[in-house]
């Protein structure tokens, strides 16, 4: 049986110092990110939660709003609610054709119309403070009159959107005439006046 003399005193051992070091270094900062990833995960389960106890909470507001609206259109359809409301609705048509200035009106139609038209109808509709719709009907002797007087009309700082919805020719005391039914937007602001009487 042979002998081995080994003598492995005057070896030097490797150098795992510095490898151990890395190697615990990047332990430290795995476990660091784990710590981190953690937290982050309980932190939005956390929002994730909330958020899920408010959604339910609006559900339930959104239902309790959706009768509360059913119940008040119930009240609103029953047959003596809706008698008020058009009450309501006649009263203040009446108020703000009590209030309307008539002659602030009259005078601006007075400008643009041509000695040979003259006006059978006249109805004022209060929309807005600083616009009011106003339904008219005209006769003329010829149609270049009519014309010229919704020219006029359109061409005026008092009046814009001029629409005539009906148009015909008819006899009155042996005379023909060109009667027109148009609708027009009064704008007293755009002449500094005020659309109801002071």
């Amino acid at each position: 049986m042979s002998r081995f003399n080994l003598n492995l005193s005057g070896r030097r051992f490797p150098r795992y110092r510095g490898t151990n070091l890395m190697l615990t270094g990047v332990l430290v900062l795995i476990l660091v990110f784990s710590v981190w990833q953690v937290a982050g995960f309980q932190d939005y389960t956390a929002r994730v939660s909330e958020l899920n106890r408010r959604e339910q909470a609006l559900l339930v507001e959104s239902e309790h709003l959706g009768d509360r609206i059913e119940e008040l259109d119930q009240r609103l359809g029953r047959p003596d609610v809706q008698a008020q409301i058009q009450e309501i609705q006649f009263l203040d048509q009446v108020i703000e054709r009590k209030n309307f200035s008539w002659m602030q009106l009259l005078e601006q139609i007075e400008i643009v119309i041509p000695r040979d038209v003259h006006l059978t109808s006249l109805v004022p509709q209060v929309r807005r403070e600083d616009a009011v719709f106003v339904q008219m009907e005209a006769r003329g002797r010829s149609i270049d009159s009519l014309s010229e007087f919704i020219a006029r009309m359109e061409a005026s700082a008092a009046f814009r959107n001029v629409v005539v919805s009906l148009e015909e020719r008819d006899t009155v005391q042996g005379v023909e005439e060109v009667r027109i039914v148009m609708g027009a937007e009064y704008l007293p602001a755009a002449l500094g006046l005020a659309s109801v009487a002071p």
